[in-house]
């Protein structure tokens, strides 16, 4: 008898995601559209992400019955986001490159650039 080996299956711990413009088409920094503009983001099999809802749950814990009031929803929102980013690639906000946990959380505060986190949302599911 054939068994399967569902291991074969099993997710990555990241993904890349190809920015894409309103008009649904793919970002690029260069002309010759060789350079994609790419966020990398840990998967729901990754530590990475693991580790964040552990973390997130005891800071709802600590707030108890509290609602978060909206800025603490989108300051929450944002660091989910720049948790889960491994890198991006291609691209900065004007300021240097991108490499740490805080600039991450810079962009995904920033609402002109929710564009980017309905796209992971998107990507993950």
């Amino acid at each position: 008898m054939a068994t399967f080996n569902l291991k074969n299956l099993a997710l990555s711990d990241t993904t890349v995601v190809h920015l894409k413009n309103a008009d649904d088409s793919y970002l690029y920094a260069d002309e010759a559209q060789k350079e994609p503009l790419e966020v990398e983001v840990y998967g729901r099999s990754s530590k990475q992400m693991r580790n964040y809802l552990i973390s997130a749950e005891k800071k709802k814990a600590k707030r108890g019955k509290r609602v978060a009031t909206p800025e603490e929803a989108q300051e929450d929102n944002a660091e989910f986001f720049a948790a889960i980013t491994k890198s991006v690639r291609n691209f900065d906000l004007g300021n240097g490159p991108l490499t740490t946990s805080e600039h991450f959380k810079q962009m995904y505060m920033d609402p002109s650039l929710y564009f980017i986190v309905d796209q992971i949302s998107e990507t993950l599911g």
